[in-house]
């Protein structure tokens, strides 16, 4: 499976770190890459706008190439380029790109986001156990 690929590729541990950095739920991950269920086409839309590197048509449907030609990640047969500094490439994109910066901003906007929302869940979480403790 395509979405397994990638999880493997970007050396993921857990479901709940992938579905984090996807901005969805770690059982939707879970059941996704268990082949549970089918990823629908938005989930897999986001995986791509979070991975660039990746070819839309080939995570959507497995045809095309599965690289995007144009990140300046991977370079002949798939494999990732060397550099020596590995400065020059920050997620996936070289440091002359015009618009790094403003996609860089974006993504740490968008993680910003999800790790608030993530704090309020916990928070959540944590009343209600203290109600329950507090019960018993």
């Amino acid at each position: 499976m395509r979405l397994n690929e990638v999880f493997k590729e970007l050396n993921y541990r857990s479901y709940n770190s992938f579905a984090v950095d996807v901005d969805s739920s770690q059982p939707v991950v879970s059941n996704y890459l268990q082949g549970k269920r089918i990823p629908t086409t938005d989930f897999m839309r986001v995986v791509n706008k979070r991975f660039p590197q990746y070819n839309l048509q080939w995570l959507l449907d497995g045809e095309g190439e599965k690289y995007n030609s144009d990140t300046g990640v991977f370079g002949p047969n798939n494999q990732t380029k060397s550099n020596s500094n590995i400065g020059d490439f920050i997620n996936g994109n070289e440091i002359g790109d015009p618009n790094l910066y403003e996609r860089l901003f974006e993504s740490m906007n968008e993680r910003i986001k999800i790790l608030e929302q993530f704090n309020e869940h916990l928070l959540k979480e944590n009343d209600m156990l203290r109600t329950l403790i507090e019960k018993i």
